[in-house]
């Protein structure tokens, strides 16, 4: 016959029960529940050193779509100026002719694309400028998009020699905000939970588009990275008709991101 807990005994064991699933529940469930507020990206830009980031660039066969091949590369980096700012740069070639595999629209399979972007944010962390510019390899410029901040909000002006990508917009400038290209990642996206949600300002260089989108971490989920199970946290940027989809580690390191384009769904991975 077993001996029969004493009722100091059972209270200890259900404390520690409790206090086990009390645990639990507020390191799992209480992020997927909580209202949160948006990350300060301003933590992007206190770097003391210059950082870098080399990334392959891929593109889905449209028939298969967990198919992926090389169609360019991407390098990514942030470094402090000499004025104390914060240059945040990328640097993308794509080969038009792997873009376009599979079209039926007429292109010579030796030219490439170079999507050159740009933000300079001072000392506070506010943007002071953004730039994409995009030529062929010849050196035919097809876009230019500048933005500079002018108090409370951002003027966008675009140049082209196609009419329809030629415009200008003012858009509302939050104080950390940023202006991105749907092509150039952040290389760290840092203080990231489940429930945050955010507007941004995306131009898209592919396109000649620019719009304010809405971003949110949604959830979990490991993915493999570096031939490893990486745990990371999803982070989806609605820009309508479309959804693109960033991967995070939880220190903050950004390993993958998912845009769809009208002409193939481009992934942008980050190499170890």
């Amino acid at each position: 016959m077993h001996p029969v807990p004493t009722r100091l005994v059972t209270c200890l064991i259900l404390s520690t029960w409790v206090l086990a699933a009390a645990s639990l529940a507020y390191r799992d469930l209480w992020p997927e529940i909580a209202t949160t507020p948006p990350p300060n990206f301003r933590a992007v830009v206190k770097q003391p050193i210059t950082n870098s980031g080399s990334w392959r660039i891929l593109a889905a066969d449209p028939q298969h779509s967990l198919s992926l091949e090389p169609i360019g590369r991407l390098q990514t980096a942030s470094k402090l100026t000499t004025e104390g700012t914060t240059l945040l740069t990328s640097d993308a070639t794509i080969r038009v002719g792997d873009l376009l595999a599979n079209s039926a629209a007429p292109v010579d399979a030796r030219t490439v694309l170079e999507i050159h972007g740009a933000s300079e944010i001072d000392a506070a962390g506010d943007l002071l400028r953004f730039q994409v510019v995009v030529r062929e390899s010849a050196g035919a410029e097809l876009l230019s998009v500048d933005a500079r901040r002018q108090g409370d909000s951002i003027e966008l002006q675009a140049q082209s020699p196609i009419p329809l990508w030629k415009w200008k917009m003012r858009l509302p400038y939050q104080p950390g905000g940023f202006v991105q290209s749907s092509l150039s990642p952040f290389d760290t996206m840092p203080g990231l939970q489940v429930g945050q949600s955010w507007s941004a300002h995306v131009v898209h260089p592919l396109t000649g588009k620019a719009q304010t989108c809405t971003v949110a971490v949604v959830a979990r989920k490991h993915i493999t990275w570096n031939q490893n199970p990486v745990p990371t946290l999803v982070v989806e940027t609605r820009m309508a008709p479309i959804t693109a989809r960033t991967w995070v580690r939880p220190d903050g390191l950004v390993l993958r991101q998912e845009v769809p384009t009208p002409l193939r769904l481009i992934v942008l991975e980050r190499e170890p």
